[in-house]
């Protein structure tokens, strides 16, 4: 049997995590038509935000030295779902815009948000990850104070033939990797 390592390094490595296997779900979500729940939404796509420190300069005898300054986050996603025929997706993003700034004329308080601070419509939410048998991997990524910022026009064509997909744009303060593995360097 061929032994497919170099020098025996990368003999116990295991299989790469495949893009396609994860979920997205937010946490405590309340439609208004039930009590709060978890929502686990049907995603096509999302990108794992990066994130950064960003590095103080400072001058000691004429060289320039680094210090690592504050975490930055980009405090934008991006993910795109796709609908089903019961509109779930729809109503679910239309109720959070709702609650944020609520545009019914027909309200006493239009333009007004229904909520009294961002605790009440800014909600927690996790990026699980699976692996090639189902399992969920050790850690997830979880957003904090994840709100939609915006959904992209949506094009319906009667001449072709795809699903209709919502591309919303989220904003959070942070995220976190949650989960049993603790690297302490």
């Amino acid at each position: 049997m061929p032994n497919f390592t170099i020098e025996g390094r990368l003999k116990g490595l295991p299989d790469p995590q495949r893009d396609f296997l994860w979920e997205v779900t937010i946490l405590n979500f309340d439609l208004g038509d039930s009590s709060p729940e978890d929502l686990t939404l049907r995603a096509k796509n999302i990108s794992i935000p990066g994130r950064s420190n960003e590095p103080i300069e400072t001058y000691f005898y004429g060289h320039k030295q680094k210090f690592s300054g504050r975490s930055a986050f980009s405090n934008q996603i991006s993910i795109q779902f796709e609908e089903t025929e019961d509109q779930k997706i729809l109503r679910t993003f239309y109720h959070w815009f709702q609650k944020i700034n609520n545009t019914d004329p027909l309200q006493p308080f239009a333009t007004l948000s229904t909520t009294l601070t961002k605790r009440q419509y800014a909600k927690r939410m996790f990026l699980t990850m699976y692996k090639y048998n189902g399992e969920e991997v050790r850690n997830k990524i979880e957003f904090v104070n994840v709100f939609p910022e915006s959904i992209a026009d949506v094009a319906l064509d009667m001449t072709s033939n795809a699903a209709v997909k919502y591309d919303v744009q989220f904003s959070y303060d942070y995220w976190t990797l949650q989960g049993p593995d603790r690297i302490n360097i």
